[in-house]
Protein backbone atom coordinates (compact mmCIF):
# COMPACT_ATOMS: atom_id res chain seq x y z
CA UNK A 1 0.00 0.00 0.00
CA UNK A 2 2.81 2.21 0.64
CA UNK A 3 4.38 1.98 -2.72
CA UNK A 4 1.00 2.70 -4.67
CA UNK A 5 0.53 6.05 -1.99
CA UNK A 6 4.40 6.85 -3.18
CA UNK A 7 3.58 6.28 -7.14
CA UNK A 8 0.64 8.11 -6.63
CA UNK A 9 2.37 11.04 -4.88
CA UNK A 10 5.26 11.38 -7.49
CA UNK A 11 1.95 11.35 -10.51
CA UNK A 12 0.19 13.97 -8.54
CA UNK A 13 3.63 16.26 -8.00
CA UNK A 14 5.08 16.22 -11.36
CA UNK A 15 2.07 18.79 -12.93
CA UNK A 16 3.46 21.02 -9.73
CA UNK A 17 6.82 21.23 -10.33
CA UNK A 18 6.45 21.01 -14.20
CA UNK A 19 3.57 22.82 -14.98
CA UNK A 20 4.34 24.28 -18.78
CA UNK A 21 5.59 20.42 -19.45
CA UNK A 22 2.61 18.54 -20.79
CA UNK A 23 5.11 15.50 -21.55
CA UNK A 24 5.23 15.13 -17.55
CA UNK A 25 1.77 14.37 -16.91
CA UNK A 26 1.82 11.05 -16.18
CA UNK A 27 -0.30 8.41 -14.79
CA UNK A 28 0.67 6.30 -11.42
CA UNK A 29 0.35 2.78 -13.91
CA UNK A 30 3.02 4.32 -16.33
CA UNK A 31 5.44 5.26 -13.55
CA UNK A 32 4.89 1.38 -12.16
CA UNK A 33 5.96 0.27 -15.66
CA UNK A 34 8.63 2.33 -15.82
CA UNK A 35 9.79 1.08 -12.00
CA UNK A 36 9.19 -2.66 -12.25
CA UNK A 37 9.08 -3.71 -15.40
CA UNK A 38 11.67 -2.18 -17.37
CA UNK A 39 13.62 -1.69 -14.21
CA UNK A 40 14.84 -5.60 -14.44
CA UNK A 41 17.66 -4.99 -16.97
CA UNK A 42 17.22 -1.79 -18.44
CA UNK A 43 17.49 0.05 -15.20
CA UNK A 44 20.27 -1.98 -13.55
CA UNK A 45 22.42 -1.20 -16.95
CA UNK A 46 21.59 2.62 -16.46
CA UNK A 47 22.70 2.94 -12.95
CA UNK A 48 25.80 0.90 -13.61
CA UNK A 49 26.50 3.35 -17.11
CA UNK A 50 26.11 6.43 -14.27
CA UNK A 51 28.28 4.86 -11.45
CA UNK A 52 31.21 4.68 -14.21
CA UNK A 53 30.36 8.27 -15.25
CA UNK A 54 30.30 9.24 -11.70
CA UNK A 55 33.49 7.44 -11.70
CA UNK A 56 34.99 9.10 -14.95
CA UNK A 57 34.23 12.47 -13.54
CA UNK A 58 36.06 11.61 -10.69
CA UNK A 59 39.28 10.90 -12.44
CA UNK A 60 38.79 13.92 -14.42
CA UNK A 61 39.18 16.01 -11.53
CA UNK A 62 42.21 14.20 -10.27
CA UNK A 63 43.62 13.61 -13.33
CA UNK A 64 42.59 17.06 -15.67
CA UNK A 65 45.26 16.18 -18.14
CA UNK A 66 44.82 12.33 -18.61
CA UNK A 67 42.87 11.28 -22.03
CA UNK A 68 40.77 8.56 -23.08
CA UNK A 69 43.23 6.31 -22.83
CA UNK A 70 44.47 6.84 -19.39
CA UNK A 71 41.14 7.35 -18.28
CA UNK A 72 40.37 4.11 -19.76
CA UNK A 73 43.41 2.36 -17.83
CA UNK A 74 42.27 4.37 -13.93
CA UNK A 75 39.02 2.45 -14.71
CA UNK A 76 39.94 -1.01 -15.24
CA UNK A 77 41.19 -1.72 -11.94
CA UNK A 78 37.80 -1.21 -10.33
CA UNK A 79 36.02 -3.54 -12.70
CA UNK A 80 34.54 -1.48 -14.89
CA UNK A 81 33.48 -2.75 -18.47
CA UNK A 82 34.98 -1.07 -21.59
CA UNK A 83 34.35 2.28 -21.31
CA UNK A 84 35.38 3.58 -24.42
CA UNK A 85 32.61 5.35 -25.88
CA UNK A 86 31.79 6.81 -22.82
CA UNK A 87 35.51 8.66 -22.43
CA UNK A 88 34.58 10.45 -25.82
CA UNK A 89 34.13 14.04 -25.58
Amino acid sequence: MRLFAFVSQIARRLPIDFPDDKTMRISYEAICQALFVQGRGALRRELADLAIMRRLDRLHLEYPFAGSRMLRGLLAPSGARSAAGMSRR
